[in-house]
């Protein structure tokens, strides 16, 4: 440990004992009180996983690439403290400050996080010297009632994250990951959120005013109770209409997409069979492999949808709309699909393919066998392959122009 211009140095993985820690801390806090015999705290890729530190006051320490996993970290204050590269992972910093901290890198999977503050703090990605660069990850984090306005974290990860009543206002987050976060409450007013995946995330009465969602994967997103009509939607993924469904339905929509983005692997497969969605709004929706078998969808907008592989046997689409949806292998057995707008679909065959993402050579191709087309609209859908067997098709219009 050196001494030297009222700074404490400690280098190497730990190398203290914990009398010498005890030094270190007590003269940061004459330090950080502007006392007499006050050394700032310099611990650069200093290992103190696991120890208890709660409320230590840790504001402008050089803390670079330190290991605070599994530490108890409550109220501790690290308020423009250096802290790049840091490892919090499984960190108890509950009520802990990061006011205008340096975060860059740093790693907080599975910490828990409530009433953090992170404002003006930068969680940008950053790597030390000789190590590749990045994203700060927060995954799997909670962050309820946390503060992290005016927070610059482009590139962050926060999957699974709960961040219910987050203030997160003018908060710079373009391309950050929030799929299935719980974002319930949360003030976005002003948020930069760019090209933010925010598939199958709870966004139940969060506040959006003028945020920017440009370029947003909304896909499955709950948005009941949010009011986007001064959001930044253009060039968006997001079925608007589904924010007006009861929440029970848009939490199913919402963990179906997690369960279509994750291969099966997260969320849950929707089922509606035997559903009531007469009217429903799903323009636009992400139903890839969603079971509508023997479901209610008379004059339902289903118009944009992806509907790939979705089952509707037996189904009731009487006067839906399905312009330009996406059903590529979808099962239609003997659904009544009289006068329904299907123009500009695509119906073809699907390609299939396998864990490792390559064709596997087969294709499933869309099936309206035995079903109702009586007075359909499928001008200019392309139903190459689709089996047609025992279908009814008066009135039926059809083929590509």
């Amino acid at each position: 440990m050196n001494e030297n211009h009222g700074q404490i140095d400690a280098w190497g993985r730990f190398g203290m004992n914990v009398s010498e820690l005890a030094e270190v801390l007590k003269q940061h806090q004459r330090f950080v009180k502007g006392k007499s015999g006050g050394k700032r705290a310099i611990l650069r890729d200093v290992d103190l996983s696991g120890l208890r530190l709660p409320a230590v006051d840790l504001s402008d320490a050089v803390l670079t690439g330190s290991d605070f996993s599994k530490c108890v970290l409550g109220g501790v204050k690290f308020n423009s403290a250096d802290l790049f590269g840091a490892n919090f992972e499984q960190a108890d910093l509950s009520n802990a400050s990061f006011f205008r901290a340096d975060l860059r890198g740093a790693q907080f999977k599975g910490a828990t996080m409530t009433g953090v503050d992170l404002t003006d703090a930068d969680l940008r990605p950053g790597a030390l010297i000789s190590a590749q660069s990045a994203p700060v990850d927060l995954s799997d984090t909670n962050l309820d009632n946390s503060k992290f306005d005016h927070a610059k974290m482009d590139n962050a990860k926060i999957r699974n994250a709960s961040m219910k009543n987050a203030s997160m206002r003018s908060m710079q987050a373009n391309s950050v990951d929030f799929s299935g976060a719980d974002l319930e409450g949360a003030n976005m007013e002003k948020a930069k959120l760019k090209n933010v995946d925010l598939t199958g995330a709870n966004m139940e009465n969060a506040s959006v005013e003028s945020a920017d969602f440009t370029g947003a994967n909304m896909r499955g997103t709950v948005l009941a109770g949010v009011d986007l009509s001064t959001a930044d939607l253009r060039e968006t993924k997001v079925s608007i209409g589904a924010g007006q469904l009861p929440v029970e339905v848009q939490k199913m929509l919402a963990r179906h997409a997690m369960w279509a983005d994750s291969g099966g692997q997260d969320g849950e497969r929707a089922s509606f069979r035997n559903y009531d969605l007469s009217g429903a709004d799903l323009a636009n929706a992400y139903l890839s492999g969603a079971d509508f078998g023997a479901c209610n969808l008379t004059e339902a907008n289903l118009s944009k949808a992806q509907l790939v592989l979705a089952d509707f046997s037996g189904s009731d689409l009487t006067g839906s709309n399905l312009r330009e949806a996406e059903l590529n292998g979808a099962k239609m057995v003997k659904a009544i699909m009289c006068r329904v707008d299907a123009s500009y679909a695509s119906i073809g065959k699907m390609t299939i393919r396998g864990p490792d993402g390559k064709e596997t050579g087969h294709k499933f191709p869309a099936s309206f066998a035995g079903a109702d087309l009586s007075d359909a609209n499928f001008s200019n859908a392309d139903m190459r392959g689709a089996i047609m067997d025992g279908a009814i098709t008066t009135g039926t219009r059809m083929g590509l122009t």
